[in-house]
């Protein structure tokens, strides 16, 4: 855009010089048609930056359209029981097998275990043992490939997936803390902590 507003100006001051010089224009008539074009200088400047704007709001409008268009592998079954607005929190394992999609081997394999409401557990193992597996089974991340998992004596599948994803608490291995209080980030995806935290980043948005 500088090299086009240069060479804008040197090419009007050169041939209407020549001009001036021939006496087919006026000095004022030069100066009057100078300025008139540095006038129009800054709107295109402004119209380029415009259509650059534009042009990056499509991409990223793109982007997101692809990921909201994306039709999730798990989702609510047809034997979700939408009654189930609470759970305790018992959970067991029934020789629970799970084998990841790319893989030809299991990662896990005769899972049978018992943790009792309100209980605290350690899982211990090797790096790639299938502990952080085991845990995604509970808030289906990943379903079962055999056997059973049940919460509150309730297929996993039976209870819908916004009411038991609501009632788990996760730290991934990999954390991101978003803009807000600690205590805000533990209570993510209440409903109630989330229409605070938008009404306040509304509040604070500068007005343009």
């Amino acid at each position: 855009m500088s090299l086009l507003v240069g060479f804008s100006l040197v090419n009007a001051l050169y041939f209407g010089g020549l001009r001036v010089i021939s006496g087919v224009l006026s000095i004022g008539q030069l100066t009057a048609f100078l300025i008139y074009l540095v006038m129009l200088i800054r709107p295109m400047i402004a119209f380029g930056w415009v259509i650059n704007i534009l042009q990056q709001g499509s991409a990223s409008m793109a982007r997101l359209a692809r990921i909201l268009d994306t039709e999730p592998e798990i989702r609510d079954t047809a034997h979700a029981d939408f009654s189930i607005q609470n759970i305790l929190g018992e959970i067991v394992f029934h020789n629970v097998r799970f084998t990841h999609q790319a893989s030809d081997r299991e990662s896990l394999r005769g899972i049978d275990l018992m943790i009792p409401q309100g209980t605290t557990l350690a899982i211990v193992g090797h790096t790639g043992a299938g502990k952080s597996t085991l845990v995604n089974l509970i808030q289906r991340l990943y379903d079962v490939t055999e056997g059973e998992l049940l919460i509150d004596g309730k297929n996993v599948k039976e209870i819908p997936l916004h009411v038991l994803r609501e009632q788990i608490g996760y730290v991934p291995q990999e954390t991101f803390l978003f803009s807000g209080s600690i205590g805000e980030n533990h209570q993510l995806g209440h409903r109630q902590v989330q229409r605070r935290t938008f009404a306040r980043g509304c509040q604070s948005l500068p007005y343009r």
